[in-house]
């Protein structure tokens, strides 16, 4: 029995997916070359195919061009794009939703699950919030985008976002964290504040993880695979009834 052409095209993309995560997971770094030969497949089966009807294909890009439109704005890091882009190329056709678009809603579940986690957290702990002096910035958002670390358990930890600045009149208070940021570089500011008495290694800063999106993409593609189309069809209606 001939492979269906979903399942053809998401054989390189699931292979390259599975690269990408050991990259992001290990050195949070992935080349834009991994990219190249799965998005070179699948486009070319999908056009000798015949596969790219034009409605179909631009709602399938869509969410890969709203994350391509975050990454030229450094709200994300340029692989997850890149990865989308991949994954629309390779699926143009659906039933009921874009495989693209599914992805996307469910690889958003983890950071959206820690910023619940934080809210909570730093609503328990709200006096040490309160305590914090932020000379530049607010520390509201904080409430949402990050929990509080000791200086000593900061500088063991690896790729955390560094939220509040040590600065000699107070902290520099930011929850725009930089995708080519340099993690060593802010942990030397920190010892560098330690050493001149700013702040001791007793001392709270708050941090948010570099999270491994291309994980959370990989597994929410894996799951959109798996969703019947028919099953959302159903599912829709029954709600329209």
């Amino acid at each position: 029995m001939p492979l269906s052409p979903d399942i053809v095209t998401a054989i390189p993309v699931a292979a390259t997916l599975t690269y990408a995560t050991y990259r992001d997971l290990k050195y949070r770094d992935i080349p834009e070359l991994t990219w190249v030969p799965a998005a070179v497949f699948v486009i070319a089966y999908n056009v000798y195919l015949g596969r790219y009807e034009p409605i179909h294909t631009i709602f399938s890009f869509l969410p890969a061009i709203a994350l391509l439109a975050m990454a030229f704005l450094d709200l994300i890091g340029g692989a997850d794009a890149l990865a989308m882009l991949l994954i629309a190329a390779a699926h143009p056709s659906f039933l009921v939703l874009p495989i693209s678009l599914l992805t996307v809603a469910l690889s958003v579940i983890p950071p959206l699950a820690l910023i619940i986690y934080y809210l909570v957290l730093n609503l328990v702990h709200k006096e040490e919030l309160d305590r914090l002096g932020c000379v530049e910035g607010s520390k509201k958002p904080l409430l949402f985008m990050g929990r509080p670390l000791s200086v000593s358990d900061y500088l063991k930890s690896k790729y955390l976002f560094l939220l509040t600045v040590p600065t000699e009149r107070g902290f520099r208070c930011s929850v725009s964290a930089d995708v080519d940021i340099d993690f060593e570089q802010e942990k030397r500011i920190v010892m560098d504040a330690v050493r001149k008495g700013i702040i001791s290694e007793d001392s709270l800063v708050w941090v948010s993880p570099a999270l491994p999106h291309i994980a959370f993409i990989f597994v929410g593609y894996i799951i959109s695979l798996l969703i019947p189309q028919d099953f959302l069809l159903t599912l829709f209606l029954r709600r329209g009834q």
